[in-house]
């Protein structure tokens, strides 16, 4: 199993309408700061919305990679519930990877379905925090 932590920034977290507690600091001082962290057990995301023009009701999502600073852009019309948001994340992500995967050569064509059944069965706990 792994975790993915998509920490939102402000903007999106009033976006999404959400109602969840900042980040604690262990000195009391930087509370919501807190450095993300990605090794082999986690990985996490930076999240930011735009609006795409003045008054527009679309807008972008720009998830950022906090180690290697990789950004997948996301563009909605409106604003989605946070489980539709985490759950076309993780297919966006899924796709990206696979289609770095053969762009690299680490796969063929004919092995997608197995590296997509691989990353469905994988257990994810996805959330998301200030």
């Amino acid at each position: 199993m792994y975790t993915i932590v998509l920490s939102a920034n402000n903007a999106m977290i009033k976006w999404l309408k959400l109602d969840v507690p900042r980040i604690p600091s262990p000195d009391g001082k930087r509370i919501g700061t807190q450095p993300l962290v990605t090794n082999s057990r986690q990985l996490s995301w930076q999240c930011n919305v735009v609006p795409n023009s003045y008054r527009s009701s679309e807008y972008t999502v720009i998830v950022t990679e906090a180690y290697s600073r990789y950004t997948l852009f996301m563009p909605y019309r409106f604003a989605p519930g946070v489980e539709e948001f985490e759950a076309d994340f993780l297919e966006r992500f899924e796709f990206v990877i696979q289609q770095l995967m053969l762009e690299s050569g680490a796969l063929e064509p004919h092995q997608l379905a197995s590296v997509k059944q691989q990353f469905d069965r994988q257990k994810k706990d996805t959330y998301m925090v200030p």
